[in-house]
């Protein structure tokens, strides 16, 4: 199998062209690297990547780094995050005081020690500032996160340390954490281990909207909605529809949008609207083409799209 490199891209999207690329380095001795997200302070881009030291899983590190990419595409600084044995991320966080990098860590190789989240911190030249860990358990890959000052919010898969020491046990959660008195504020259970596909995104008003795929066909979407005191906002309710996997939710007001893969064909994807007040869906989009990368940006999807084999085109998709 071939080695990866992730890459950076600005595309005016009004003018429908690519304004520049550039492929994100990778440490010598690694063996490849993913880009995982971006942020801009108005100036400078920051990308995050994950590096991977081997082509086994089972003997692999995952490594997150920091590039700091000037406004033309130039690559000025790289930073190791450097929190632990084994990293993995949910935040990216750019503001006037620097940057900021959540994730989780295992101390061990195939992620057979001691779980913990961390919280990373650099100035804007991505020299070091400090990390706070948590070591009682962590969040998987795919957690979404919130930071609003000292508190962290995470929604996600939560792995317990089980003998090793935990805050709680294995399974779909949301909880607050506060880094300054490096403890877990509250920590609330949405959903057992055994539901095989969520998805989660944070509202503007804070709370967070869960929703949840079993491993059947064309399973029924359990929708939760949790407060920001971590109590439940809404009774988990289900709905019958297309997908059988989500890939993106945007809010908007009380509707929910999802974008997901279709029962019927994997190389077909619907864009699902839920109205979470009404708890019910009003609205299907299918798209007419296989769906690589999407995410909301204001009333709009951005998205990489194109049939397998074919060329990949950079779409806007008003919501």
């Amino acid at each position: 199998m071939p080695n990866t490199s992730g890459f950076v891209m600005l595309v005016d999207a009004s003018k429908r062209r690519v304004v520049w690329s550039l492929d994100i380095p990778y440490a010598k001795s690694n063996y490849e690297n993913a880009a995982l997200s971006c942020k801009s302070d108005g100036t400078f881009l920051y990308v995050l990547s994950q590096e991977q030291t081997d082509s086994s899983s089972s003997v692999s590190q995952s490594e997150l780094v920091l590039s700091k990419i000037s406004a033309s595409g130039k690559l000025l600084k790289r930073q190791r995050v450097s929190a632990g044995f084994d990293e993995w991320d949910y935040l990216l966080s750019v503001d006037a005081n620097g940057v900021s990098v959540a994730g989780g860590m295992n101390d061990a190789l195939n992620r057979s020690g001691k779980f913990s989240v961390f919280m990373a911190t650099f100035d804007k030249e991505l020299k070091p500032q400090g990390v706070t860990t948590l070591p009682t358990g962590a969040f998987w890959v795919g957690t979404q996160a919130r930071l609003e000052g000292q508190h962290l919010f995470m929604a996600g898969q939560f792995m317990a340390n089980g003998s090793q020491g935990s805050s709680g046990h294995d399974g779909y959660a949301v909880s607050k954490v506060d880094l300054s008195k490096r403890g877990y504020v509250w920590s609330t259970y949405v959903y057992p281990r055994d539901l095989l596909r969520t998805k989660t995104a944070f509202l503007p008003d804070g709370s967070v909207a869960y929703v949840g795929l079993s491993a059947s066909n064309r399973p029924p979407l359990l929708v939760s909605l949790i407060d920001t005191s971590g109590k439940l906002k809404k009774e988990n309710f289900t709905l019958s529809q297309p997908i059988c996997a989500a890939k993106a939710l945007a809010p908007s007001g009380s509707v929910l949008e999802i974008i997901g893969r279709s029962c019927s064909d994997e190389h077909s994807w619907f864009s699902v609207k839920i109205d979470l007040a009404a708890e019910k869906v009003i609205g299907t989009q299918r798209f007419d083409k296989d769906v690589d990368a999407v995410q909301a940006e204001g009333n709009a999807w951005l998205s990489v799209v194109g049939d397998i084999g074919a060329p990949k085109t950079f779409k806007r998709i008003t919501r």
